[in-house]
């Protein structure tokens, strides 16, 4: 919970406490800022940890953490471990000593503001391609295990008639590094699409938008699998976050990072065949409700943190 946050709220209709204060660092920041708020957010995560006492201790994500709260929890001796959504934690990774101009702040001056003398597991990933970006800064040491995201059934509907198509053809983009590509191929395609990009809203009011669109394009993680939730076929990008769940002409059209006129070719394909758009969207509704609920999300979540991290 970042300063300002409401004391509890409700998840998926779980009521979740929020006892736990901690200041988010800005987006840039320099080695004594950054010093300072992880020092902050130390104390205070040592202070819960000795009121609250914990049997876990679980960092969800750590695009608004600092490593405050994990130095808190490996010095009092409680188990912990990280359940990843992106990259972030490699910031806070150590510099090489074969770069000295940023390794000697980071080993020495500031060397509790990273992850130095620090585990990085037990942890879980939501994608392989967070696994594999990772690696690439921890190297062997790095061994997460792959548990994909659910999604909410009971609130992530089909819409009425899934495959159905408007004219012009909706598309739909939500993930920002996408937004050029996706300009440029609706300039393309001209009058047969109309394109909405939509940056940051919480998960739930997404659900109008895959209701509304007729395509979700080039958006990786959990969007691929809410759109599909709701009956919105999905043109994704190869190597994108999540898209190991993409079955190329089975649940999904698959194109090369990057490439245009793939892109381009992928829309025209359905916007004009109608079965396709159809199948796409069937399969995308029984692959989600068999395979990627929230409840098996939770289940395979709780047994990882009994087995391999309370217990180990």
């Amino acid at each position: 919970m970042e300063d300002g946050d409401p004391p509890a709220t409700k998840v998926d209709g779980i009521c979740v406490d929020r006892v736990l204060s901690l200041s988010a660092p800005p987006p840039k920041f320099s080695y004594r800022e950054r010093a300072r708020i992880t020092e902050a957010n130390e104390h205070r995560t040592a202070a819960w940890l000795t009121e609250f006492r914990p049997d876990i201790v679980c960092f969800w994500g750590m695009a608004r953490l600092t490593v405050g709260p994990i130095r808190a929890a490996d010095e009092a001796g409680y188990p912990y471990a990280f359940v990843l959504c992106d990259d972030s934690l490699a910031s806070y990774a150590p510099a090489p000593w074969s770069r000295p101009w940023r390794a000697l702040p980071d080993h020495l001056l500031h060397r509790r503001a990273t992850l130095s003398e620090l585990r990085v597991s037990p942890a879980t990933s939501l994608t392989e391609a967070i696994v594999d970006e990772l690696r690439r800064t921890f190297t062997d040491e790095f061994d997460p295990l792959l548990i994909h995201p659910g999604v909410p059934i009971a609130e992530w509907t089909p819409k009425l008639c899934p495959g159905e198509a408007h004219d012009p053809f909706r598309l739909l983009c939500v993930d920002r590094s996408s937004f050029e590509i996706a300009a440029q191929v609706a300039e393309a395609l001209g009058r047969r699409v109309a394109l909405r990009t939509v940056v940051g809203p919480w998960a739930k009011d997404l659900l109008a938008e895959y209701h509304e669109a007729d395509a979700l394009i080039l958006s990786g993680g959990p969007p691929i699998l809410e759109a599909m939730a709701c009956g919105t076929p999905v043109i994704g990008a190869e190597d994108a976050p999540l898209s190991e769940v993409l079955s190329h002409h089975r649940n999904a059209l698959v194109v090369p990072q990057g490439d245009l006129e793939a892109l381009s070719a992928a829309i025209t394909r359905l916007i004009e065949d109608d079965d396709l758009r159809e199948a796409l969207a069937t399969e995308g509704i029984r692959m989600v409700r068999s395979r990627f609920t929230f409840d098996r999300y939770v289940d395979d979540l709780e047994r990882w943190l009994l087995k391999d991290v309370l217990h180990s």
